[in-house]
């Protein structure tokens, strides 16, 4: 995919690198599944302002590290219309935008557009998008509602994003005062292309038929996968637990539930992939971006996983309960036997993030 702004998603086995020009940031696949199932948990458990808090700041700061044109900048007219064509080829389909740029307004309608037409919620990525729209405007009063939503059962999913003060009685969560951030210099070098074997990468599973992409949806074997920069899931996740929320029942659980589920409808309709339930995850999640991963070489059942995605992030986390929840459940739908795993060694040698797991 290409875009004006030489804006590009490349795939390489273990790796998904979506650059602007120069600046290249680490992407992953993430499950609609699994991310429509970690905000029911987490609004469930009533954070459904910080779903939406959490995607604005992490939003505003992916538009500052690209960094996006602002809204005075002749390129806007285009910046938008290839924004809309990005969010077309990834998230949904766009059937009419409009901005009026003097009082910083944007409405946008989408069919099937991702995750919120599974749970009828998507604070979290309307928050994403409000924090994208905040930083080209310039303005972190600028919000975002949803209005209607396939989910709820409506014909399509209209937003609307403006100044917190051009809402009058409409309902909206407001979050002007947060914090930015920059990528750190590490970034560059722990997210850096390794070369690694081509069965391992998305073509390789394109070719025995198991991706297919239409409309802006791609998926792998009927589940829609989103490719998104690797903060938005590692932010959120550390949101969560600073906030004193349980990743096990908020992240892990719902990760493990929807990839178990995906194993489970993989071993029906693949039996080779059953019988080899290993093998199948490594290459899977090597192809969905999440470095090389690899079945431990000795006779313990686990994997290695050599240039895992990283941002600051992680240090806090020490792992993506995602991640772990996405290993535990295929291979537990695949082999139809539960199991969970433990990381056993990390290590971090020439700006790259490696580590070993065990069931």
């Amino acid at each position: 995919m290409s875009f004006v702004f030489s804006h590009t998603i490349s795939t390489q086995p273990g790796f998904i690198i979506e650059s602007f020009g120069s600046r290249k940031l680490r992407n992953v696949f993430l499950s609609e599944t699994a991310m429509a199932g970690i905000e029911n948990a987490v609004s469930k458990a009533g954070g459904d302002k910080l779903l939406y808090q959490t995607g604005k700041e992490i939003g505003f700061n992916y538009a500052k590290a690209i960094p996006l044109p602002h809204f005075d900048s002749p390129l806007r007219g285009a910046f938008l219309r290839e924004t809309v064509r990005f969010l077309e080829a990834t998230l949904g389909e766009c059937t009419n935008y409009s901005v009026d740029w003097k009082s910083k307004r944007v409405e946008m309608s989408f069919q099937d557009f991702a995750v919120c037409r599974k749970n009828g919620n998507g604070l979290f990525f309307i928050g994403a998008f409000t924090g994208l729209l905040a930083f080209v405007f310039n303005d972190k009063t600028i919000e975002g509602i949803q209005t209607t939503c396939r989910g709820r059962g409506s014909s399509e999913c209209h937003g609307i994003a403006m100044p917190a003060s051009a809402f009058g009685k409409t309902k909206f969560i407001s979050h002007a005062n947060f914090g930015e951030t920059t990528l750190p210099q590490q970034y560059d070098a722990f997210n850096s292309i390794i070369p690694f074997e081509q069965e391992y990468g998305l073509e390789a599973l394109g070719q025995v038929g198991l991706t297919k992409y239409q409309t802006s949806k791609f998926e792998v074997l009927g589940e829609r996968f989103i490719p998104l920069e690797i903060s938005f899931e590692f932010g959120l996740e550390k949101r969560l637990k600073t906030s004193g929320m349980n990743l096990e029942k908020t992240v892990y659980t719902p990760s493990f539930n929807a990839f178990q589920s995906f194993g489970k409808q993989i071993a029906e309709k693949r039996r080779g992939a059953a019988s080899n339930a290993l093998d199948f995850t490594a290459k899977l999640l090597s192809a969905l971006g999440w470095g090389l991963v690899q079945v431990r070489p000795d006779s313990r059942p686990g994997f290695i996983i050599r240039g895992f995605p990283w941002t600051q992030d992680l240090e806090t986390l020490k792992t993506s309960q995602y991640f772990m929840g996405a290993i535990d459940g295929l291979v537990s739908g695949l082999s139809g036997k539960k199991v969970k795993s433990k990381i056993v060694n990390t290590s971090k040698t020439e700006g790259r993030l490696d580590f070993a797991t065990l069931f």
